[in-house]
């Protein structure tokens, strides 16, 4: 074998003008895939955290029947047993918060001018430990634990309404009952998620403030953030037998089934790359297989000449093949280590991306290299480098000694 490799060396560079085009090729091809594919899983990573910790978290608990039938009354399929079901939760050893949320929606008014919104009641301290580094915790600390009913409001909301901080509005919403409520509420911050169209419509109180308002001591649904994002199916397992065991009727969702944004981008970020693997890998065959061929156009005597020495038509594929192989090999390994270089200098640019559509902020660009991309990208420049061989591999072995002699 060892004969075969250093032969295939030797011939791959008898052109080497012919085998740097190739190596070029099979080199952007490589680093590009990385590259994509590292932005890609960058892309996913940020988004899954960022989601978690600010909207989902990793585990949902609801009433059972909350995703099979429709409420007749506000919070009519809320938890009542919150204080049951979040020590059940919070002895998982993996579980490090359990935060309560109300969902709810009504109009605001200023006295002059009202609005629809959609509301969450939420705990402030603990909802701004959960978002950690990928929120924006001071917005919802405004809220403090006075008696008093407060409010941040999304930036768009307080726009509309001509509202600012230490002013009162009224929030009106039906309570458990099916009655009409209406409270005062005072004005402690403004926010905004980024996304324009939720910020004309989104506001957040306290649990209090909006248990007061339903007229109920129930909460929609309790939020569980984990230590390992990678733990989070075992763990809703676990926690939904526990649940059913102890007859409490609840289910337990994964953060993935409540984050429909993040699977669509997801699905399609996993469609382009898909494209871009097929387009690379068309150009690299091609690029390969030229240079194997006119390899091959070259050395016709030489393969008669072989072939009439008693060397068998396998042992020329062969030999063809670790041509190949070579040149995906060189190809591929520079490729990877000058895409690992970029992505290191990309991650320290700070380098900032446009805003996404709908979106009023940008985001630092970053490459994620795992080694399962480096593995997938490695085996594709081999596999590519293979077969853009194999079929002028095979058409040589079958040449004629004697046409192949008498080839000018």
């Amino acid at each position: 074998m060892l004969k075969f490799i250093k032969l295939a060396v030797r011939n791959v560079f008898r052109n080497k003008r012919r085998t740097l085009i190739s190596l070029l090729v099979m080199f952007f091809g490589a680093c590009a895939l990385v590259l994509a594919g590292g932005f890609m899983l960058y892309s996913f990573w940020g988004l899954r955290e960022s989601t978690i910790h600010s909207q989902t978290g990793h585990l949902q608990i609801y009433h059972k029947d909350y995703f099979t039938r429709e409420e007749e009354k506000n919070l009519e399929l809320g938890l009542d047993s919150l204080q049951t079901i979040r020590d059940l939760a919070l002895f998982n050893m993996e579980v490090n918060l359990a935060t309560p949320r109300i969902d709810f929606t009504g109009l605001i008014s200023n006295g002059d001018k009202s609005a629809v919104f959609v509301g969450q009641g939420l705990d402030p301290e603990q909802e701004a430990q959960m978002m950690g580094l990928f929120g924006r915790p001071e917005s919802i600390l405004a809220l403090s634990n006075s008696a008093e009913d407060e409010v941040v409001l999304g930036a768009g909301l307080a726009k509309s309404l001509n509202a600012k901080e230490g002013d009162y509005l009224t929030l009106m919403s039906t309570t458990a009952d099916g009655a009409l409520n209406a409270i005062d509420v005072l004005v402690k911050g403004i926010f905004t998620t980024g996304i324009s169209d939720i910020d004309k419509r989104f506001l957040k109180v306290r649990n209090v403030t909006a248990q007061r308002l339903a007229n109920t001591k129930s909460v929609r649904n309790l939020v569980l953030l984990l230590g390992h994002t990678e733990r989070t199916e075992p763990v809703r397992q676990e926690l939904q037998a526990q649940y059913d065991q102890a007859g409490l009727p609840v289910v337990v969702k994964m953060w993935q089934e409540m984050a429909p944004y993040y699977r669509s981008v997801v699905a399609l970020y996993n469609a382009i790359f898909g494209f871009l693997v097929f387009v690379i890998f068309v150009i690299v065959l091609g690029s390969t297989a030229n240079t194997i061929i006119m390899s091959i156009s070259e050395r016709v005597q030489e393969i008669g000449t072989l072939m009439a020495m008693g060397t068998s038509r396998r042992k020329l594929v062969q030999m063809f093949l670790y041509e190949g192989l070579v040149l995906g090999l060189l190809g591929a390994t520079i490729g990877l280590v000058v895409a690992g270089a970029l992505s290191w200098w990309i991650n320290r640019s700070d380098i900032m991306m446009p805003p996404p559509p709908g979106w009023d902020q940008g985001y630092r660009l970053g490459i994620r290299i795992e080694a399962w991309l480096v593995m997938v990208v490695f085996g594709l420049m081999m596999t590519t480098a293979v077969i853009s061989t194999l079929v002028p591999a095979i058409r040589a072995a079958r040449m004629k000694i004697v046409d192949a002699l008498g080839h000018i």
